[in-house]
């Protein structure tokens, strides 16, 4: 099985943290709930065999997760497509189309990204 990692940056991110955070954990627990996800560090890095329950208050990050889990291959496509021209003219352009746009689909989770 391949380790996942964080697919985007997040303003107050746990990666620096995760010894400290990890060191404080139990050793064994029933289930996993993530009220601050955010980037998903601490997820990401905490070897599960239980349920997990993750949350955030940013909606368009909670739905960007759920593209992310059930709609990964036309994600990854949009985000190629969009890869193929970055630059500043199109980052402005991609984050005033996100803006108008809030129905947060594929592409408007690619946007998000």
């Amino acid at each position: 099985m391949t380790k996942a990692h964080p697919f985007i940056k997040w303003v107050g991110g746990k990666t620096q943290l995760l010894p400290e955070l990890h060191s404080h954990m139990p050793f064994t627990f029933k289930a996993y709930h993530e009220p601050f996800l955010g980037g998903g560090a601490l997820f990401f890095a905490t070897p599960l065999s239980v349920p997990a329950r993750l949350s955030d208050v940013n909606s368009d990050l909670v739905k960007t997760y759920r593209i992310v889990k059930n709609r990964l291959k036309d994600l990854i496509l949009i985000l190629q497509e969009l890869a193929k021209g970055h630059g500043e003219r199109q980052y402005y352009e991609i984050r005033e189309r996100f803006n108008r746009n809030k129905g947060l689909g594929v592409e408007t989770a690619a946007w998000f990204i």
